[in-house]
C-alpha cells in the first residue's frame, strides 16, 4: 500500500481559515433570508388573521369579535364576552398569571378565543420574529385596535360595533404588531394610541396623535400591519424614535427617557411620518 500524505499544520490552517472566511461571507445572507421569510410567515399570519376576523362578523349578524382579552361587565352585568383572545388558563379553564404562564397556558387562552375557530392553529397568533417568551413570557405578537370593539370605558360612540359602520376598510388596520415588554408578560387588551377622544392638545393646542400602545420593529426596523380588507403590508419605521419606543417601550411607558431623548420628544417627535401613517390607517370612529 503506497504512503498517503497527511496535511501539514499549515494546509488546515489555511483550509479553516477559508472555511471561516467564506462563513463570515455568508451569513449575514443567510441571516438575511432568515429575516425576510419570518416576514413573509408573519404576513401570511395576519392574513390568516383578518381573514378570520371577516368571516366571525359575516356569521354574526355582522357583529365584528371583541378585541378586549376580559369578559366585561357593567354593575356586575356581562356585557360583551365575545372577546378574540383570553388570557392565559390551565387546563381546567382557570385563569394564570400571565407573570408565570407557559407557553401552554397562553396557547389555551388562545384557543378559548371567539376567533379561534375560524383559524384553528395557535401558531398563527405568533411570530417568529417575536422573542419575547424567552424574556416576559409573551407569546402572542398581534393586537386589534381598540376602536374595533375594544375599550368598554369608551363607550358605543366611540368604538366600532358592526362591520358595517367601518368606511374605507382597505385603508383601515385591524391587526398590528405590539412589542409590549413589560413585565405583565402579555400584550394586554386592544392596541391604542392617542388621542382616545377629541379634545385640547398641547398647551390647550389642536389633539396631536402619539403612541400610548407599543409599536414593534422586529423585521429589520420594519412592522407588519393587516388591514380590514384581508391584505397585509411590511412598513419600515421613517423616524428611528420609534425603533427606540419599540425597543424600550416599558420605559416609555413610564414617562422616562430614552438613550438621552425626553419623553416629550418621544411622544410627540419633530418627525411625525411614523405617528401619522398609523394614525391615518387606525380605524377610530371619532
Amino acid at each position: 500500500m503506497k504512503n498517503q500524505k497527511a496535511f501539514t499544520l499549515v494546509e488546515l490552517l489555511v483550509v479553516i481559515s477559508i472555511i471561516a472566511l467564506l462563513m463570515s461571507i455568508l451569513m449575514p445572507s443567510l441571516q438575511m433570508v432568515k429575516q425576510k421569510a419570518a416576514g413573509i410567515v408573519c404576513a401570511a399570519n395576519v392574513r390568516s388573521l383578518s381573514q378570520a376576523w371577516l368571516m366571525y362578523a359575516q356569521s354574526n349578524d355582522d357583529k365584528i369579535v371583541c378585541s378586549d382579552l376580559s369578559v366585561r361587565k357593567q354593575n356586575s352585568v356581562v356585557v360583551e364576552d365575545g372577546q378574540w383572545v383570553r388570557a392565559p388558563m390551565d387546563e381546567n379553564g382557570n385563569g394564570v398569571n400571565s407573570r408565570i404562564a407557559s407557553i401552554e397556558d397562553r396557547e389555551r387562552g388562545i384557543g378559548a378565543g371567539a376567533l379561534y375557530p375560524y383559524v384553528g392553529d395557535t401558531a398563527v397568533y405568533h411570530c417568529h420574529s417575536d422573542r419575547r417568551y424567552k424574556t416576559t413570557g409573551a407569546y402572542r405578537t398581534y393586537s386589534i385596535p381598540t376602536p374595533l370593539n375594544g375599550c368598554v370605558a369608551l363607550g358605543d360612540k366611540l368604538v366600532h360595533k358592526k362591520l358595517t359602520s367601518i368606511s374605507r376598510p382597505g385603508q383601515k388596520v385591524v391587526f398590528i404588531e405590539e412589542n409590549d415588554n413589560r413585565l405583565a408578560g402579555i400584550n394586554q387588551d386592544s392596541w391604542i394610541m392617542g388621542p382616545m377622544i377629541m379634545g385640547s392638545g398641547r398647551g390647550g393646542g389642536k389633539p396631536e396623535p402619539f403612541f400610548i400602545d407599543a409599536v414593534a420593529d422586529w423585521h429589520r426596523g420594519s412592522s407588519t400591519l393587516a388591514y380590514i380588507d384581508g391584505h397585509a403590508e411590511a412598513y419600515r419605521w421613517k423616524n428611528p424614535i420609534t425603533s427606540l419606543i419599540a425597543q424600550n417601550f416599558s420605559d416609555y411607558n413610564s414617562g422616562f427617557p430614552i438613550d438621552g431623548v425626553t419623553h416629550e420628544e418621544l411622544k410627540y417627535p419633530q418627525d411625525r411620518s411614523d405617528v401619522k401613517y398609523i394614525h391615518d390607517r387606525y380605524p377610530r370612529k371619532y
